[in-house]
């Protein structure tokens, strides 16, 4: 073909293209509450009285250690991976209302309730990999057919029709061209003939007459 093979994506440009695409996906996150204490003893204590059906709020206002205990504990939003392993353990393993077993922390002993669940959206590793794969080989043909056109128009002197064009054409001459089709499709003179027309000379030998050249 006049214009060869287009490049393919080197296994690093890959490897980096997939690596981003994974770091837009939403991980789990949980909406969550939590009572602080110093002793196991304690803790289980406190989840025993939860259990039991004592109002959270009360026990938390009144027993935890955590700067909001008065407010009930709650830690909001939290995202997978924000949190130590074996609190983020103990917490994603709730299910909605759930009260977690005494979990130790830096704080103390930590007593945790899901308050909700909010699912991430997170797709298949090999999935990304060939979706972002066809992405980057598609995006290098239209670069390199774009490049090729500009060649060929820079080494014999050709207006590009753009508009005929089924890639995007970002050459040198590109502006140009737009103004210069723009102008014969307004005077009636362009032709239906697709693709690059080199001079005065339609493709197939024959004059081409009010191109404005």
């Amino acid at each position: 073909e006049v214009c060869g093979t287009p490049p393919t994506p080197s296994p690093q440009e890959l490897q980096k293209a997939v690596e981003a695409a994974l770091a837009e996906e939403q991980p789990d996150r949980v909406r969550v509450r939590q009572i602080i204490v110093r002793s196991e003893a304690e803790a289980k204590k406190v989840r025993s009285r939860l259990l039991a059906g004592e109002p959270w709020e009360k026990l938390s206002a009144k027993l935890s250690l955590a700067p909001n205990a008065a407010r009930g504990g709650e830690l909001g939003v939290i995202a997978r991976g924000t949190l130590p392993e074996e609190l983020e353990t103990a917490i994603f393993s709730l299910k909605p209302g759930e009260v977690s077993r005494p979990v130790r922390g830096p704080s103390g002993y930590h007593i945790f309730q899901v308050l909700r669940v909010y699912p991430g959206s997170s797709r298949d590793r090999g999935a990304v990999v060939a979706t972002v794969r066809q992405e980057l080989r598609e995006d290098a043909s239209r670069r390199w057919l774009s490049s090729c056109v500009q060649r060929w128009a820079t080494d014999i002197g050709v207006r590009v029709l753009t508009d005929r064009l089924w890639f995007r054409y970002h050459g040198r001459y590109a502006e140009a061209n737009d103004a210069a089709t723009n102008r014969m499709d307004d005077d009636g003179s362009g032709d239906d003939n697709p693709g690059i027309r080199a001079g005065g000379t339609a493709p197939g030998g024959g004059s081409h007459h009010g191109s404005g050249q």
